[in-house]
């Protein structure tokens, strides 16, 4: 059965399934009925969304979102802003102008202001925001332990609703699967490379048609997640320095207020080198005016291929070869099948196309498709919210522990930490040697997206289950030969700040116990 006719099987009755993008730069909600999915018309000032944005001021009033874009916050008050928040949730209080926050508690501010802001917009489609399930993108190369948090901070702010996590990617891939079958473009679905240039970081993966199962929900499986920190900031960073640069060669031009970091003028150009970006993607130049609180004023003539002289090795090196890299692994070299999805703002600049088209010498435009990629993951939540009504996964599981003894044969122990679990969580289990004589055990540790784990913990080759994940590994020494059936008891805990705390006790029998902290968070973006 095709997408749209899933869709149409589904929403036969009228209803309306909600998805959710809680960006790193905009946030927004998607709904989608037997008409399609759909963005509200969120205001000019919302930019296509919510900011996602929390401003203390001085004299202690508190803005979320849109209310800060509205008074121009990041320019007037910088010291007093919190972006970003999705990158930081496993990070330390937030301390602005003397009141600390929680990231969490930032992240859910913003989410219910996104709710607020949208159920108006909806009331004019005559939509009633009444929903029991949400979907929630999420970063494919997020650990369980943010995959968690995201869920419980979502959950929170939808009063305790259903909140169903899915990759990013994969909602994306969606959105477009949607709009080609719509046109009649692409009736089947093929493998498909997301290339996702978000405000933040940059993801690039591999994905495959799949079959949905219990085990593995989703249209598509991942792999190969890669990704760098070369985004949107990063090029409105390029921007600014070369705006600087020209007023720094323009005579009598007063540069003092720009070269002050924290100070207003040099906000808002900052501010600026966002829109002078998407200009250009537009234009092939731009003449642009610059004037600062000193009184000065200057017109720069802006052009795409110096930006893109300054921004390509770069872009290159963390972006277009990472992309390379995934399809050469994964064996999708010369695969005339293949799609390239491009997602996030950024990609509207053409160095991105040209680029592709470069590394990629096989496929032509045709095989790169771009639609409405600053609002794709929150169509494609919409989209996917109506699927676990035809597949209902079961519970995801985080992490797995297995154990190897000195003889190397493998034996399970079933402590398990869902994914979308309450934090802190803690799990025991015992496990006993099976062997007389042994010297000590091995714990390993596993990353796993889905499933009971019934297929992992009935494995009985290790290299199977190293194919799932492996995180991290503790040993602990008896410290001399101990008899069969001496037990040990292994408590796991998984906390807020995603460390993973695990002990291993042999009950009193050498009077030491291992303790290992890891921070399962280290690698993620």
């Amino acid at each position: 059965m095709s997408l749209i006719s899933e869709m149409r099987a589904i929403f036969g009755d009228g209803s309306v399934s909600f998805g959710l993008d809680f960006g790193t730069y905009r946030s927004m909600l998607a709904v989608c009925s037997e008409d399609g999915p759909m963005v509200p018309a969120y205001k000019d000032a919302c930019l296509g969304g919510v900011p996602s944005l929390f401003w203390r001021t001085e004299s202690g009033e508190e803005y979320v979102g849109d209310e800060v874009y509205a008074r121009n916050g990041q320019a007037v008050d910088p010291g007093g802003i919190c972006a970003s928040v999705k990158t930081r949730l496993q990070n330390g209080p937030v301390r602005l102008h003397g009141k600390e926050y929680s990231p969490r508690e930032i992240a859910g501010r913003i989410i219910k202001r996104v709710l607020d802001v949208t159920q108006p917009l909806l009331e004019q489609e005559f939509i009633e925001m009444d929903f029991s399930s949400i979907v929630c993108g999420v970063p494919v190369r997020f650990t369980a332990a943010q995959k968690g948090e995201i869920s419980s901070i979502v959950r929170e702010a939808t009063g305790g609703k259903e909140v169903h996590l899915v990759p990013e990617p994969i909602l994306a891939a969606l959105s477009v699967d949607y709009y080609l079958e719509k046109k009649k473009h692409r009736p089947v679905r093929r493998p498909v490379l997301v290339y996702d240039m978000g405000a933040g970081t940059f993801d690039v993966c591999l994905l495959v048609p799949n079959t949905p199962s219990a085990y593995d929900p989703y249209p598509y499986r991942a792999l190969n997640p890669q990704g760098s920190a070369m985004a949107g900031d990063c090029i409105d960073s390029f921007v600014e320095e070369m705006m600087l640069e020209k007023l720094r060669q323009v005579a009598g031009f007063n540069m003092s207020t720009l070269e002050k970091e924290q100070h207003m003028d040099r906000q808002t150009l900052r501010l600026e080198s966002r829109r002078v970006k998407e200009k250009l993607s537009e234009c092939e130049e731009i003449d642009q005016l610059i004037t600062t609180s000193a009184g000065s004023r200057a017109m720069l003539h802006l052009t795409r291929s110096e930006l893109e002289q300054n921004i390509e090795p770069r872009m290159r090196r963390e972006t277009i070869d990472l992309a390379v890299k995934v399809v050469q692994e994964e064996g999708y070299w010369n695969n005339n099948q293949l799609d390239i999805v491009l997602v996030g703002g950024s990609t509207y600049m053409p160095l991105v196309r040209r680029l592709l088209l470069e590394a990629f010498p096989w496929l032509d435009e045709s095989h790169i498709q771009q639609r409405l990629p600053e609002k794709a993951v929150a169509l494609g939540a919409a989209i996917y919210a109506a699927i676990p009504k035809l597949v209902v996964p079961k519970v995801a599981y985080g992490y797995a522990v297995s154990t190897y003894n000195t003889t190397r044969k493998l034996q399970m122990l079933h402590v398990r930490i869902p994914s979308n679990a309450e934090l802190p969580m803690t799990v025991k289990a015992i496990y006993s040697t099976r062997f007389n004589n042994q010297l000590g055990v091995q714990f390993y540790v596993f990353e796993v997206d889905h499933g009971e784990l019934d297929e992992f913990l009935n494995m009985e080759e290790g290299n199977a289950l190293m194919d799932a994940g492996q995180a991290y590994h503790i040993m602990h020494s008896f410290g001399k030969p101990v008899p069969v059936d001496t037990n040990v008891e292994l408590t796991v805990t998984l906390d807020r700040s995603g460390r993973l705390l695990l002990r291993v006790s042999d009950m009193g029998l050498t009077g030491k116990d291992t303790e290992e902290i890891v921070d399962l968070c280290s690698t993620s973006i």
